[in-house]
């Protein structure tokens, strides 16, 4: 038996329970592993083996159950893996790599790949994501396990909505939204499949058919209790809202965001939603409203380490909000504000945009037509920039000269 032979080995070694036992199992699981009276895991007697310093083998030798205990290893290794929480993913790389995939069925070797790629997705490793989500759906396919596939369907989905390929995280997540009706499943994963296929729905410009996915979320949300990611719900639902010039609607998701960050005591979301609310209240020109929104976020996002994209949005907002009524001075002691932070090239041409703008307001025509200019010439050195940039800036140093010839 193998206890016998591991008791033997210890005595060989000269070792006690106790010491054979440190960091391993407790002195008294050895002991009843020696007496017969426990079977060991495979990763317990690796373990016992490596201590000391005989092979696997020389402990197993013909134990005729040696197959049938690895293959329920690597089977209990796996259903440990598939419930991990993402730290624990990230920390597991070695028992995910341990396990022997010869002894896996089709439906165990699709959720080992849906764990591989959930690793590489933590890791931002997308390529290798994608590579192992694709080899999972292809072994889920014709599996009984359909909420296993309806999580990788999902989960690939998401991961092309991250790197903003909309195109294929819809089809994705509309093959998830299929097997879902189809198979009438519930719970948590139906709540995710209809809460991103809205939000790329919305992203894809199809806010009305977003709208009416995401209410769906809401009931579900109201009916079940289900509370994940509520806050992102709300927000997309403001945004969509928004983007219908539904503007009232708009104001009461973001608000009810706001209320929901507010009680789970996240600034830098509750900053976000100051933000949006701030764009709105600027679209619909109430701008004394917009002034107090950007400014709390502006607060927020200064204190942010590294400092947040956010804040150049925000700035440059407010400092559009001064050009429009009339304020110039203060619109250009933002602009200096902003671009003191080295922002982004995009978000640096956007600063320029409105400072050429406001020293415009001020009638100083040369610090106008510097900034235009040097916008100008950075959006020409970045070809990630859109052509349509470009030519705004042209139009709006056309508009300066304009006025020049107007008022000589």
């Amino acid at each position: 038996m193998i206890g016998q032979r591991i008791r033997d080995h210890r005595k060989q070694k000269g070792l006690t329970q106790s010491e054979l036992a440190q960091n391993i199992v407790s002195r008294s699981y050895l002991n009843q592993i020696e007496k017969g009276n426990v079977f060991p895991s495979f990763d317990i007697v690796k373990k016992i083996a490596d201590k000391l310093g005989c092979s696997i083998d020389a402990l197993w030798q013909k134990d005729a159950n040696i197959d049938n205990l690895i293959m329920a290893d690597s089977k209990k290794q796996l259903s440990k893996l598939e419930l991990s929480s993402e730290e624990d993913t990230l920390l597991r790389i070695e028992d995910i790599n341990s396990i022997n995939l010869s002894l896996l069925n089709q439906t165990e070797l699709g959720i080992f790949h849906w764990i591989k790629g959930k690793y590489y997705f933590l890791t931002e490793e997308m390529s290798k994501a994608i590579e192992h989500f694709d080899k999972s759906i292809l072994l889920l396919k014709d599996s009984r396990n359909k909420v296993s596939l309806v999580r990788t369907l999902h989960d690939l989905g998401y991961l092309y909505y991250i790197i903003e390929d909309f195109t294929a995280a819809f089809q994705k997540l509309n093959e998830a939204f299929k097997e879902i009706q189809e198979y009438n499943i519930a719970g948590t994963i139906r709540y995710l499949v209809l809460l991103n296929l809205g939000i790329v729905h919305g992203r894809l410009g199809e806010n009305y058919s977003a709208i009416r996915l995401l209410m769906d979320v809401l009931e579900v949300s109201k009916r079940t209790g289900i509370k994940y990611q509520y806050g992102r719900l709300l927000t997309a639902l403001a945004i969509c809202h928004r983007s219908c010039k539904q503007y009232d609607l708009a104001e009461k998701f973001y608000n009810n965001a706001k209320n929901y960050y507010q009680l789970e005591n996240d600034e830098s979301k509750i900053a976000e939603i100051n933000h949006n609310l701030g764009s709105l209240f600027f679209y619909k020109k109430e701008f004394s409203k917009s002034i107090q929104h950007f400014k709390k976020a502006i607060s927020y996002f200064k204190t942010t380490v590294p400092i947040s994209i956010h804040i150049f949005k925000s700035l440059v907002y407010l400092a559009e909000i001064y050009h429009e009524i009339k304020e110039p001075d203060k619109g250009i002691l933002l602009c200096e504000y902003a671009y003191s932070l080295d922002p982004p090239t995009s978000e640096k041409i956007k600063v320029l945009k409105i400072s050429g703008k406001l020293y415009s307001d001020k009638g100083e025509i040369t610090s106008a037509e510097n900034s235009f200019i040097q916008a100008i010439q950075l959006a020409k050195s970045d070809s990630s920039i859109q052509s349509i940039l470009t030519t705004d800036l042209y139009t709006e140093l056309g508009i300066l000269y304009y006025k020049q010839v107007i008022q000589n």
